[in-house]
């Protein structure tokens, strides 16, 4: 019953997906207590009302969880307390163009020391695998200025910028897909967790664009993403580590990527009559 009550929600928030995956799990009478030993959402290829993109997305309560009994037999999951989980978002760089658009974190964009909005821009994102960062650009006062989030371990081998070449016991289980599904279903993404060594893995900020303005908004910027933290449909996350890697793109090309890990301090389930997403 669990399972059919997310999934139809995951469906509403997401309603374009390749691959949306829901387990749960809990004893039958653990589940009339209003215990739920485990809960995990996944999915390829996820698109959202609000235009949020990703290749892959994982979502995982791995320790129990308190919901109101009552309200399941209504058809709707309550928590009855907050519980700590995690997330794992693999975006390509459209899909990380989309992300810095993204209405709730547009909510939260940086500002200058003055108060002014530093704003994203969509296009121009790059992910620059070999040299660990990735390229973007944002308005900075009256000025479209160009910036790299550098991973830490590239700082101590700096290379020349690349960003003037853009390119653009389980009681329930629920699966579903899309229209042109891909082959697999997230094999192990379940016991997959955020990994701890790579804890505080965050990228800094430097300007490529010569400007007044750049050492100020380059500042700014490092800080915004080091220390992240949005309310997404009642859930509170916090960027922990970002990584770049490769995965199987269009007709089997690897594309370039980045991985995202937060954690995830769930204070509601989600309602996606309400909740924008």
């Amino acid at each position: 019953i669990v399972s059919s009550i997310l999934t139809a929600a995951a469906k509403l928030m997401v309603p374009n997906f390749k691959e949306l995956t829901v387990r749960v799990h809990a004893r039958v009478d653990q589940l009339l207590l209003g215990r739920i030993a485990s809960m995990y959402i996944a999915g390829r290829d996820w698109a959202t009302n609000l235009g949020l993109t990703v290749r892959e997305m994982v979502i995982a309560v791995p320790q129990e969880a308190r919901v109101s009994y009552m309200k399941l037999l209504s058809g709707t999951v309550q928590l009855t307390e907050t519980v700590q989980g995690w997330a794992v978002g693999v975006f390509n760089s459209q899909d990380f163009s989309n992300f810095l658009v993204y209405p709730p974190l547009v909510a939260v964009a940086p500002k200058l020391p003055d108060g002014s909005p530093i704003t994203f821009v969509r296009d121009g994102v790059h992910i620059d695998l070999e040299n660990d960062r990735v390229c973007f650009k944002a308005w900075v006062y009256e000025e479209e200025l160009d910036f790299e989030a550098v991973m830490p371990s590239a700082a101590a081998s700096p290379s020349p910028s690349p960003c003037d070449n853009d390119d653009s016991n389980s009681d329930s289980r629920s699966q579903t897909s899309g229209s042109d599904a891909s082959q697999g279903s997230l094999e192990g993404s379940n016991e997959s967790t955020v990994d701890t060594e790579e804890a505080n893995y965050l990228p800094y900020v430097k300007a490529t664009t010569e400007s007044e303005h750049s050492a100020a908004a380059a500042s700014v910027l490092t800080d915004f993403f080091q220390n992240l933290q949005m309310t997404l449909a009642g859930v509170d996350l916090r960027f922990q580590s970002v990584a770049l890697d490769f995965r199987p793109g269009i007709d089997g090309q690897k594309e370039p990527v980045v991985r995202v890990n937060l954690s995830a301090n769930i204070l509601r389930v989600p309602n996606p009559m309400t909740d924008p997403f």
